[in-house]
């Protein structure tokens, strides 16, 4: 698997809503393995190989690109005078979400991606815009568009219980790399596997909704933009 391209542009982005970020001990260990990836001198080059550092730095990423996005829908970091002054539920001027914007319990979200951007036919009122009925009798009723195609459509707790469920079926491996929890042989730790479970299981349940959508996409969905077999 490839890893995530850093950008100058992202970097930006962390420096203005991760204030202090530098002094972090996950970017810390994500400039160990980026030097590591290229070739240079590294304390993880006898610790890991190349593909594993791969995937350990896209974990790391992916976990501060969520930390990023939350911090900027909050509002930290920016001072945009326009906030304020607006009563949409977005600012035209920075494009940030208002803090009294209600959000769903139980919002439906796509079932191949997690994406909240989605669509499904409706009989709507031509003058008034009024929706009169929804027409869903089947797959191609519904949209999403981060996938760019048709696909099932599931409310937030269902598709948790799947993910929660990929999650208790992948490999050790994988576990290992999400988790940074170090598996040991069971021939020399009897308890080892016991432990590992525990540790695993008190990571996932520590995650937020978003944060288990983000890696259950990441290990699952692949760059045609549908569901695969798992990476």
């Amino acid at each position: 698997m490839a890893y995530i391209k850093i950008t100058p542009e992202f970097w930006d982005f962390i420096e203005k809503y991760l204030p202090n970020y530098y002094n972090r001990d996950d970017i810390a260990r994500q400039s160990d393995l980026q030097m590591y990836i290229d070739g240079h001198e590294s304390p993880v080059v006898n610790e890991l190989t190349i593909d594993e550092a791969e995937d350990e730095l896209n974990t790391l990423l992916l976990n501060i690109f969520q930390e990023a996005i939350d911090a900027y829908s909050k509002g930290f970091g920016s001072d945009c005078p326009e906030c304020s002054i607006h009563t949409s539920d977005f600012c035209p001027s920075c494009g940030r979400k208002r803090a009294n914007e209600v959000k769903l319990q139980n919002p439906w979200r796509c079932a191949e991606c997690g994406s909240l951007s989605i669509q499904l036919r409706a009989w709507v009122d031509a003058n008034t815009d009024k929706v009169h009925s929804k027409d869903v009798s089947e797959e191609e009723d519904f949209w999403c568009d981060y996938c760019g195609q048709h696909s099932r459509q599931l409310q937030e707790e269902e598709l948790i219980k799947e993910i929660d469920e990929w999650w208790e079926g992948i490999d050790d491996e994988t576990k290992e790399i999400v988790t940074d929890a170090k598996y040991c042989s069971s021939d020399m730790n009897p308890n080892a596997d016991r432990l590992f479970d525990e540790a695993c299981k008190k990571f996932w349940e520590a995650l937020s909704n978003e944060q288990k959508i983000e890696y259950w996409k990441h290990y699952t969905y692949n760059s045609e933009g549908t569901k695969g077999e798992e990476i």
